[in-house]
């Protein structure tokens, strides 16, 4: 799931089925925009940063949809789709290459750059795995790869740093074990647009959590920058092995303890009503969470059936709207901010189930 990262724009989501739906408004049916037919589970989805419903076809109504090896592209809000060239081999099995997470840049208006992911098993590396980072800076006309892994990317996020600096981080399928051969870097961080890309040393924080080690790959997981990066430099990680905060933009890295201490499949961050600072957790148990980072109190938002959350996604207008997507094994849900009167088109508060045209 993906919202824009400014302005009034939709949200949009895609299935493990590789159906991508949007949703013009918080509380508004779901509409259908891409109907794929193929069973992808760690299918992606991204929006274009200050996405313009009424701009004309371009990069402004950009949406992409990452369905296995395919790279769907529509440049006029869904209504239209395209293949892009450089990535247009279905996935016929593991060891072929899958677009795994997407990515633009905050100023993607001005830049034109975006950066993806990709994985596949690989019998020829010592990992049993390959992963790869592609770079547009041309408003996705073609792609360029900038770094190989010996592991699948699975997340990804931007943010813009000091001096209007443009930072990228970029986290591996698996954990940085060392007793996983051959182990795995820390996060990747890019400042400079995502050109190139180094882990700042921080495998040693992650192989310091004992307690955390896994046995697995994870699939799932989340990195999110704060909403005032530029100046308080929080980064999030969530991913099955627990919650991890670097207040450094990436160069130290801890543990946090939330009620569970595994699984925070997703996370997010937005600014409340009063301007406080707070992240969204989706996790796989618990259900949904909710941070203030300024205080550091983390609540569990209670009322929903939704226990196992797989993604989340926040309104850009959340400090007035208070919405906030939400998405798992039983689909898709909306929550809205309890603490304050509604302000939304369907005038409640708590979770709503939005109905799918």
């Amino acid at each position: 799931m993906d919202t824009p990262a400014a302005g009034d724009g939709p949200a949009v989501l895609v299935t493990s089925k590789g159906s991508v739906y949007l949703c013009p408004a918080p509380g508004s049916a779901w509409q259908p925009l891409l109907l794929s037919g193929l069973q992808v589970p760690l299918a992606q989805v991204a929006i274009a940063p200050g996405y313009d419903p009424n701009a004309p076809a371009g990069p402004a109504r950009e949406i992409l949809a990452a369905i296995g090896g395919l790279l769907q592209v529509s440049q006029d809000g869904g209504t239209t789709w395209s293949v892009h060239p450089q990535f247009s081999t279905p996935v016929g099995s593991p060891q072929d290459w899958s677009v795994t997470t997407l990515c633009y840049d905050e100023d993607y208006a001005n830049s034109g750059v975006i950066v993806l992911g990709r994985g596949k098993e690989d019998p020829l590396q010592p990992s049993g795995m390959s992963g790869e980072l592609w770079r547009s800076s041309d408003f996705g006309v073609s792609f360029s790869l900038v770094q190989t892994t010996e592991w699948p990317v699975r997340g990804l996020d931007a943010a813009t740093g000091p001096g209007g600096r443009s930072d990228f981080y970029c986290v591996l399928e698996q954990y940085p074990d060392p007793r996983v051969a051959p182990t795995a870097p820390g996060v990747l961080a890019s400042q400079d647009g995502g050109l190139t890309w180094w882990d700042q040393d921080t495998v040693q924080d992650f192989v310091l959590e004992e307690e955390v080690h896994n046995t697995h790959t994870a699939h799932y997981l989340g990195i999110e920058a704060s909403p005032d990066y530029a100046v308080d430099g929080v980064v999030l990680l969530g991913r099955e092995e627990g919650m991890f905060l670097s207040r450094d933009r990436g160069v130290n890295w801890r543990q946090r303890s939330v009620r569970v201490e595994v699984q925070i499949r997703d996370v997010e961050t937005g600014y409340g009503p009063a301007g406080e600072k707070l992240a969204f957790g989706a996790s796989y148990g618990t259900g949904f969470l909710l941070a203030d980072l300024d205080t550091q109190q983390v609540e569990v938002i209670t009322g929903s059936q939704l226990h196992y959350l797989r993604a989340v996604t926040v309104s850009p207008q959340y400090a007035a709207d208070g919405a906030v997507l939400l998405g798992g094994i039983a689909g898709p849900a909306w929550w809205f901010d309890d603490s304050r009167p509604a302000n939304n088109m369907t005038g409640r508060t708590g979770f709503q189930l939005p109905p799918v045209n």
